[in-house]
């Protein structure tokens, strides 16, 4: 069972502020994972940093988490970052794996 979570991506550009420095912006997208490929859990500090900072979308709430998904491909693993701490990730991802029907063989 696919598990769908809430990405945050970079974008391509970045913002300039009334002094002349750059900040990277977010968006905000929705992910659909398979549990199947889930390496590790983690918690992303540098996000919330961004959170505190301004730099992700205003449609976040300053008490939301954020979590680094690492996923183990074919030929090469990627990491994504989704709204959400790390336990809560888990446990859906848990969920998912538990809720699949399995069929027997008798």
């Amino acid at each position: 069972m696919i598990v769908e979570f809430v990405e945050i991506i970079k974008n391509n550009r970045a913002t300039t502020s009334l002094d002349g420095t750059s900040a990277a912006s977010y968006a905000l997208r929705e992910v659909y994972i398979n549990p199947d490929f889930v390496v590790c859990v983690r918690r992303d500090n540098f996000m919330k940093k961004n959170l505190s900072e301004g730099l992700l979308p205003e449609s976040l709430d300053s008490q939301h988490e954020f979590s680094k998904i690492y996923l183990d491909g074919s030929r090469s693993g990627i990491d994504i970052v989704v709204v959400g701490d790390p336990e809560a990730v888990e446990k859906r991802l848990t969920a998912a794996k538990q809720s699949r029907k399995e069929l027997l063989f008798g």
